[in-house]
């Protein structure tokens, strides 16, 4: 139980908040998958992605009791909140830097 105590401690908000900070730096695929297939495709894949990801994390406040014991749930919430986030991100700056194109 202790062991369980030192994770709690370890994935406090300010540390869960820096997780969605280490979601938006693994951004890779994301470029790829615009460079390979298009900015449609990877906004039409994020778009749904977005909404479980913050459903995902609401669901989170509503049974609190539930997370108690599974904090890793929380740590893959925040983690895919923030790839998803910066996904969209890329794919709008995507869209607008091809208006521009010569």
């Amino acid at each position: 139980m202790n062991i369980v105590r030192n994770c709690l401690i370890f994935f406090s908000v300010e540390n869960l908040l820096s997780l969605f900070a280490v979601g938006l730096i693994a951004t890779l695929p994301t470029g790829l998958l615009i460079r390979w297939k298009g900015p449609g495709v990877a906004a039409a894949i994020a778009l749904p992605l977005t909404t479980l990801s913050y459903l995902l994390l609401w669901s989170a406040t509503l049974t609190p009791e539930f997370y108690y014991d599974k904090y890793y749930l929380l740590v893959v919430y925040f983690l895919l909140a923030g790839k998803v986030d910066q996904s969209k991100y890329y794919t709008l700056i995507s869209v607008t830097g091809n208006s521009y194109r010569k």
